[in-house]
């Protein structure tokens, strides 16, 4: 072996020696490497194990969390579900027997319950337990209301008192399900005002519709009103302050705060009885229609301007951090009155008194029993409050108080006055004088001595007696304002410009002469006789009148194109109605007619005298004495000169008179009323013998035009129009008869604030004095097929080729209607009871279905628009179309029942030409033989048996109601037109047989 390959060998032994050493060395230095790494592991696992037990266990317990959470509410649910289904179980059993209801007794202890958690209680239990009690007169049934909008509908349970019913010193409640309308508070419907009877509680009613309130500081619940059977609206906010409502089964007082949730459920009701949600402003249409009576509300309330300002100051007495000044601020605009003792008030504060400024008068309390509200709506048109502030002190404000009438006196007069204008009495046209009708009817001494008393310790500017009865007071606002606990403000009519001072507040009188005043004018009255414009079509601007003082008229086209349009002129109407000519009577025997105005309307002596020298009659001036009142010629009115030509053209004989309701016939200038000109009218021992009237005001006066018209309200109406009656009873008592236009507008009338209304009424508006059962009432007609031959008598103007006039010669009568724009006013009062003497038509009128020579039944309008007890009208008709009017120096075709009511004035005061010829006596009040003639001699009448008064002017659709024509009376046209001749015998016959009677009673 050489060397080299030993070298070789030696290396290769070293390097595997060195490489085996160095592995040798590497695993240990590995090992120790890797121990590091698995401690680490190690200690990650573990640390990782620890975390997910921890993990595992929060999951588990959050499950068992979960599960409870959702097992609770579960549970709840279940009860709700449960209860609903109880209730709906119940709701379901109502629809079927709805009138059957339960009433919840409690005694009255349990009503003055203080602790909410002890009302509460009773109330969780009404919710869910109270499931066998049946609801009484709402029929409705119940849905489910799944809105998600910022409104939301549902119910609430309301119990109202039940006053009938008092066992043992328990009240009863009756259960009522009122729907409601939720609202966030930012999509509240209503901007005010509000009535608020329970100060610093959340709970107000809506001045103009009444809806009730209740709101927190998120949300407002609307609740609608509670209509009772009369048609009545109560707020639930005062029936609840007045103790006559509650939310609670036993008739609990509101406790605050109001937890609404507690009471509001999410069903929806709807039904005949449940009005509906008004979609555009908010709200609800209408109430609940109930059959429950009147409330009495006593309570005093205050106006609010918004509901946040309450909540506000709530706040600030619970947290107490108002300062004494923001304390009083508040004070001042909602404490309550300090004579009243209610429990819902919380503690008084000292009111801060600021002096009054010199221009304005701040009310002083000045009575006790009397509890005044502010009525809600407006004063009737034209009427608009002029300014916002009070009236001055100095202005002097002129009022009137009606004496209450001996009772006695008042019976024993209305006695005589049925003896004396029943033809079949023995005392028939037994007149009496002024003097003699004031020593029956004899004022209340007592009464009247209260009142002496009073005025003699006040400060009044000037006191005067009309009659026994009615004392006319002149005073300053000032005192006005201190008498009657009352702030007076300037009213201004928008047709005249004249402004008086007035308030529309409810009025309380002193308590010394509070039960011996009747009723009053002249302070919160704004009673306005209404007439609009008569129809009328103008024929001339195409044509002008010549009214030269020569005996020639000439008549002058000033355009190409002449149309010829129908005219009916008196000689048509004596031929028509059979008129003769008027009985020629002793001259100290004077026969005489009158045409009573309103409104501005003027009498032009020029228009008379053309009017006569066009149709050749031979009319007399009116004498200076009869023409009553200040009188403008310049400005005529178109309804006097239609009153005056028609009863003139008739009976050009006798005296016409006019009378124009102003301050130089009544200075007093309190208002137009028909009481006041009655009443001025029975001190005139000068007076036309028949008077006509084209003018009516709404029945139920002021109830037209507010929106919460009570009792109270209603019986100060019917007060008025008692009392006015008594003035008719006393003028027909003197033999002076009175005919009245039945109104232009059908059977609806007119509506609030003296409109006419658009047939979405729910109940007719019938006018007065037409509905008096103390006048005779007149409706219209008009002709149908008319011919156009020559009359008797027939005037020059009718053949003047260049006119256009076309005289009516005949022609088949209906009721008017459309043909024309208006409809025979007719129909049934409201307020006054059915007169004798015409119960048996109006019967018949109900009894026959269907007239022999109709092919159709009647038809009625439905029972509720309507009393078919009250005083019906009118009593007869005449021609209310295509009247020949000469108006301010041109003539006119004019019409209306205005047209109607003179022509039966022209008729009658012939008819008393003969009357006074035989007896000396002229007929007096007409309806006792009017309708004992219709009975005895039916031909003395034409009986209009077509026609309807179903439409209103200038309005006819499928939503208007009314009354048919038909044999014998009817609520359109009465006993019918007249046969005049025929009326003229049976006159004759009849008293000839009573002077037979009674020996002759032909001498005074």
């Amino acid at each position: 072996m050489s060397v080299s390959n030993q070298y070789h060998r030696v290396e290769s032994e070293l390097q595997y020696t060195t490489t085996n050493e160095h592995q040798q060395g590497t695993v240990p230095e590995v090992a120790v490497q890797q121990h590091p790494l698995k401690t680490i592991s190690t200690w990650i696992h573990a640390v990782s194990k620890t975390k997910i037990k921890f993990m595992c266990a929060g999951l588990l317990l959050l499950f068992i969390v979960s599960v409870g959470i959702i097992a609770l509410h579960y549970h709840r649910a279940t009860l709700v579900t449960d209860a609903n289904i109880v209730r709906e179980q119940d709701e379901t059993k109502m629809v079927h027997d709805w009138e059957s209801g339960e009433k919840t007794d409690i005694d009255n202890e349990m009503s003055e319950m203080k602790t909410s958690q002890q009302l509460e209680k009773l109330d969780d239990e009404d919710n869910v337990e109270n499931n066998n009690e049946k609801l009484p007169q709402l029929r409705s049934y119940v849905h489910r209301d799944r809105s998600s909008s910022s409104k939301s509908t549902g119910y609430m349970n309301t119990y109202i008192r039940s006053k009938g019913r008092r066992d043992g010193g328990r009240r009863s409640y009756q259960r009522f399900r009122f729907p409601v309308a939720r609202y966030s508070r930012r999509d509240m419907p209503f901007k005010g005002p509000f009535l608020s009877f329970m100060p610093w509680t959340p709970i107000v009613a809506d001045r103009s519709t009444k809806q009730t309130i209740i709101y927190s500081k998120t949300e407002v619940y609307v609740i609608p009103p509670l209509i009772n059977t009369y048609g009545d609206s109560y707020s639930i906010a005062e029936l609840i302050a007045s103790k006559d409502a509650s939310l609670y089964r036993n008739g609990g007082p509101l406790v605050d705060p109001i937890h609404m949730n507690r009471f509001f459920q999410r069903q929806s009701l709807t039904g005949p009885n449940i009005p509906m949600i008004n979609s555009r402003h908010g709200g609800f249409k209408g109430g609940v229609r109930t059959n429950l009576g009147s409330f009495s509300i006593s309570k005093p309330y205050e106006t609010r301007s918004n509901i946040d300002s309450t909540y506000e100051s709530e706040e600030k007495e619970d947290r107490k951090e108002s300062s004494e000044e923001q304390e009083q601020e508040q004070e001042n605009k909602y404490r309550p009155a300090s004579n009243v003792n209610n429990y819902y008030y919380k503690r008084p504060r000292k009111p801060v008194h600021r002096p009054n400024e010199p221009s304005k008068i701040k009310p002083q309390p000045s009575t006790t029993k009397c509890q005044k509200r502010v009525l809600k709506g407006s004063p009737p048109h034209p009427w608009k409050k002029f300014s916002s502030e009070p009236s001055h002190s100095n202005e002097s404000i002129t009022f009137y108080l009606i004496i209450k009438q001996d009772p006695i006196a008042r019976k024993k007069f209305e006695s005589l006055f049925w003896k004396i204008t029943n033809p079949d009495s023995n005392q028939y046209q037994q007149w009496l004088t002024r003097s003699q009708i004031n020593a029956i009817l004899k004022t209340n001494t007592e009464a009247l001595n209260a009142i002496k008393r009073w005025i003699a310790k006040e400060s009044l500017i000037s006191v005067n007696f009309i009659g026994d009865d009615t004392i006319q007071i002149k005073t300053t606002v000032e005192q006005a304002s201190k008498h009657f606990s009352t702030e007076f403000h300037p009213y201004q009519n928008s047709n005249t410009g004249r402004t008086i001072h007035r308030t529309f507040d409810d009025i309380c009188l002193p308590d010394e002469i509070n039960e011996h005043v009747e009723f009053h004018l002249g302070l919160n009255d704004f009673r306005v006789i209404h007439k609009k414009p008569t129809k009328s079509y103008e024929t001339i601007r195409s044509a002008s009148v010549d009214a030269s003082t020569s005996d020639t008229t000439t008549i002058v086209a000033t355009t190409a194109a002449i149309v010829t349009k129908p005219y009916i002129i008196p000689q048509f109407v004596k031929k028509y109605y059979n008129i003769p000519e008027v009985q020629k009577n002793d001259p100290s025997s004077v026969i005489s007619q009158g045409s009573l105005q309103f409104l501005g309307q003027y009498y032009r002596e020029q228009d008379l005298l053309l009017y006569a020298k066009l149709l050749e009659l031979p009319i007399k001036s009116l004498k200076k004495n009869h023409i009553r009142g200040s009188n403008n010629q310049s400005n005529p009115g178109l309804e006097t000169m239609l009153d005056v030509e028609q009863m003139s053209g008739l009976n050009p004989s006798a005296e016409t008179w006019y009378f124009n309701y102003d301050k130089s016939f009544n200075d007093s200038g309190f208002g137009e009323n028909f009481f006041s000109i009655a009443l001025l009218l029975n001190q005139l021992d000068d007076i036309p013998q028949v008077m006509s009237v084209s003018y009516t005001e709404p029945e139920i006066g002021i109830c037209s035009v507010v929106s919460d018209c009570d009792n109270k309200i209603m019986i100060a109406s019917q007060k008025y129009i008692d009392r006015t009656n008594l003035e008719f009873m006393k003028l027909g008592m003197r033999g002076i008869t009175i005919l009245v236009s039945s109104g232009d507008d059908g059977a609806n009338g007119l509506g609030g604030n003296n409109e006419t209304v658009n047939c979405t009424n729910k109940v007719f508006y019938p006018g007065y004095p037409g509905t008096s059962s103390f006048i005779t009432s007149v409706g219209g007609t008009e002709l149908m097929n008319m011919m156009y031959e020559t009359l008797p008598y027939q005037p020059s103007v009718c053949l003047n080729k260049t006119a256009p006039v076309s005289c009516v010669s005949d022609g088949d009568e209906v009721a008017a209607g459309m043909d024309y724009g208006y409809t025979s006013g007719g129909g049934f009062s409201t307020v006054m009871v059915q007169p004798s003497y015409q119960k048996d038509v109006v019967n018949r009128y109900f009894q026959e279905s269907q007239c022999l020579n109709s092919e159709f039944p009647k038809e009625y309008p439905p029972s509720s628009m309507y009393n078919q007890y009250g005083r019906a009208f009118p009593d007869v008709a005449a021609l209310g179309v295509y009247s020949f009017t000469v108006w301010n120096g041109v003539f006119r075709k004019v019409g209306g029942t205005s047209m109607s009511a003179p022509m039966w004035a022209g008729i009658v005061s012939i008819l008393n030409s003969y009357s006074i010829n035989m007896t000396n006596r002229t007929l007096g009040f007409l309806n006792p033989l009017l309708y004992k003639m219709a009975k005895d001699c039916p031909k003395c009448f034409k009986d209009i048996t077509s026609g309807d008064n179903i439409c209103v002017r200038d309005t006819c659709n499928d939503q208007c109601k009314g009354f048919q024509a038909s044999c014998g009376w009817d609520p359109v046209t009465g006993l019918g037109t007249p046969n005049v001749g025929k009326m003229l015998k049976y006159i004759k016959k009849l008293l000839k047989k009573k002077m037979k009677e009674t020996n002759g009673y032909h001498e005074e």
